[in-house]
């Protein structure tokens, strides 16, 4: 069972985290995924969107705020809540306290663009031989991508709430510009279903 299913509809508890946590950091209300010694300071999640018909921000802090979510938004960047063409954000999670920075990053058609570096390096992780066909899928889409959106936690210091949020932010996108979603110690998710293991993946490397 993955991550987004424990937290988002199944009636098991989330799994255990991969190690301890720190000692000022209870085991309770840690984000399951990630073990807390291997991603002390940052965690990533990001929707890899087919679209590059990304939403303004305006428009996702207004449905968070109706899946009782609410950020406070901190640092735009320069941009506008209703720029469709943002680029960094960063929000406070009302519930918490804790920082949450968003980027998007876009694949301009250029040979140097560090975005289609990053899709085409997960894209490599995912062709092996004798792969499933749900990491074929996942390999497609990647290709296909034109938009990362990445959400960047405070590793193991973001507690249950905080990450919960940050997950509803990427869904927000993933379900308006055809994103697929990538877990950081977890791997590819389609809606709340884990698609492709990365753990059993990185065996093969």
């Amino acid at each position: 069972m993955g991550l987004l299913s424990s937290l988002f509809g199944s009636k098991k508890g989330p799994a255990p985290p991969g190690a301890a946590p720190r000692k000022k950091v209870r085991k309770a209300d840690m984000a399951p995924g990630w073990s807390a010694e291997a991603s002390p300071n940052a965690f990533y999640m990001r929707a890899f969107c087919a679209s590059d018909r990304i939403p303004a921000l305006a428009h996702a802090l207004e449905w968070l705020a109706s899946q009782e979510a609410p950020l406070k938004p901190e640092n735009l960047g320069g941009a506008s809540l209703n720029s469709t063409t943002w680029e960094h954000a960063q929000f406070t999670c009302l519930k918490t306290g804790q920082m949450i920075t968003l980027q998007c990053n876009r694949d301009d058609g250029s040979p140097n663009c560090l975005t289609r570096e990053e899709i085409m390096e997960f894209a490599r992780r995912l062709k092996r031989p004798g792969v499933s066909g749900n990491t074929r899928k996942a390999a497609k889409h990647l290709e296909a991508t034109k938009v990362v959106v990445a959400c960047k936690l405070p590793g193991a210091h973001a507690g249950r709430e905080t990450f919960r949020t940050n997950l509803q932010l990427l869904r927000y996108f993933a379900t308006r510009a055809e994103g697929l979603i990538q877990i950081d110690g977890e791997g590819f998710y389609e809606d709340n279903r884990l698609l492709v293991d990365m753990h059993k993946a990185r065996k093969y490397k």
